[in-house]
């Protein structure tokens, strides 16, 4: 193996910290807003950015920018876990998945890895399955009428119909 190359922007990615609320061990001091290279950290609202990821999951681009934030950034991806109100960013996850015969492989397999990091938290998936959880209705999956179905179980019958849609297609890596 040889020398990996120094990333700044992974760097930064995996320094962020919420600026709602920020590690620091002294109140007094300062905090800024962007890195200039100082040892501080970009801080960004986690609150902001999901609203933000929750409004525009919408194509690959934004399925990577997320999969990079969950996957390289573990203080955003805890406060995903975290949030009491899991369905504002799984359902449009969700929904992509359920759209995924107009996708590129690629970006399904992104959702299914998006799945799985949130869902490989007990406590998160605990919480999708729980009765405060449920949806009143789904009205864009069209196969059936499914109301007062939790996000647990919407997400298993979107991975039953993701498994079942990909051995049609004979996906040799689904």
């Amino acid at each position: 193996g040889g020398v990996r190359a120094r990333n700044p922007y992974v760097e930064e990615l995996i320094a962020m910290q919420d600026s709602d609320r920020p590690l620091t061990l002294d109140a007094t001091a300062p905090v800024s807003v962007l890195s200039d290279g100082d040892g501080q950290s970009l801080l960004v609202s986690f609150s902001g950015l999901h609203d933000t990821f929750a409004a525009t999951l919408v194509d690959d681009r934004s399925v990577l920018l997320l999969y990079n934030m969950l996957y390289i950034n573990h203080r955003f991806l805890n406060y995903l876990l975290a949030k009491s109100e899991p369905e504002a960013l799984l359902v449009p996850v969700l929904k992509l998945m359920y759209d995924a015969g107009t996708r590129a492989s690629s970006e399904n397999y992104m959702l299914l890895i998006l799945l799985l990091i949130l869902t490989h938290d007990a406590i998160y998936s605990s919480n999708i399955h729980s009765p405060d959880s449920t949806l009143a209705s789904v009205p864009w999956f069209k196969e059936r009428m499914l109301t007062s179905i939790t996000l647990g179980s919407l997400a298993v019958v979107l991975l039953v119909r993701t498994f079942q849609t990909n051995l049609k297609k004979q996906d040799a890596f689904l």
